[in-house]
């Protein structure tokens, strides 16, 4: 299925307006064409989705609010994401069958990717708090950064974790290699 990207009037010297069209092929981004082609890794995570506002509250707000005495909407949720992480990108999806991406790709060029644990001395304790809370059959919590956006997936286990964070890691040092020629 195509979708029109953009449209621009442009004048001519005649006067005439030519309305150029660009196009894409969506399905070229569906989750099944990307593991078509061979990702670095793939899997199922629980991805943290924090309200806006909730970063600028204190810290004793935002641990009542973490502990569910209020709508669901007003606190941090996690979210079961299918990520593929492919050529430079990490992709979200809502499942394995995904037919357009959850968000902009992660660009792993300019991203940072580590595991968090709670002996971690970089780790703040209103994070400390969403370990508290992390969902059913997940343990572990890596952090993928970005000069823009800090986003955090839970997964079953370190193992699990250590490989997204490796799998991020060869991206960017691929990335760069590619990109000194």
């Amino acid at each position: 299925m195509s979708s029109e990207i953009r449209r621009r009037n442009i004048n001519t010297s005649g006067g005439e307006h030519i309305v150029p069209m660009a196009t894409y092929d969506e399905t070229h981004l569906s989750a099944p064409a990307l593991l078509a082609a061979s990702p670095i890794h793939a899997g199922f995570a629980m991805k943290l989705h924090v309200p806006v506002f909730y970063s600028f509250l204190p810290s004793p707000v935002q641990w009542v609010l973490s502990m569910s005495f209020c709508p669901t909407g007003w606190s941090p949720q996690w979210k079961r994401r299918y990520l593929i992480a492919l050529g430079g990108y990490m992709y979200r999806f809502k499942d394995e069958n995904g037919s357009t991406p959850k968000g902009a790709p992660i660009t792993v060029d300019i991203t940072e990717a580590r595991i968090i644990s709670r002996g971690d001395t970089s780790t703040s304790n209103e994070f400390n708090c969403l370990l508290d809370l992390l969902p059913d059959g997940c343990d572990t919590v890596f952090e993928v950064s970005s000069l823009a956006k800090t986003q955090y997936f839970a997964v079953e286990s370190r193992e699990e974790a250590l490989a997204w964070v490796n799998s991020i890691r060869q991206m960017r040092q691929d990335s760069i290699t590619r990109n000194m020629g």
